[in-house]
């Protein structure tokens, strides 16, 4: 099963984290994140239904947002390279 799926709209990627929908796993995505791509967090927000993170990898901007269909990581499509990486990198960990 995988445990993540990329899509293209227009000219921004998406990767829905299938394994982990909730509010409480965002803070599990974010640590992932920032312990294999030196994620730097640039700005939050927490509200009560929504969670979002402005981050940058590599001085490359990204959003990793919560949402009521679950926790979904944002970038330029000009980002493909790298987001194709952490989709690989993410679908092929190991689970803790």
């Amino acid at each position: 099963m995988r445990k993540v799926s990329l899509q293209k709209k227009n000219n921004e990627l998406f990767l829905d984290i299938i394994t982990l929908q909730t509010y409480d796993d965002f803070d599990q995505i974010l640590k992932y994140l920032q312990n294999q791509y030196n994620v730097k967090i640039e700005k939050q927000l927490d509200g009560p239904d929504m969670r979002i993170s402005y981050l940058s990898i590599n001085n490359k901007a990204f959003k990793l947002y919560n949402d009521p269909y679950g926790n979904t990581l944002s970038c330029s499509a000009n980002e493909k390279e790298l987001m194709d990486k952490i989709t690989h990198d993410y679908d092929n960990k190991k689970d803790e």
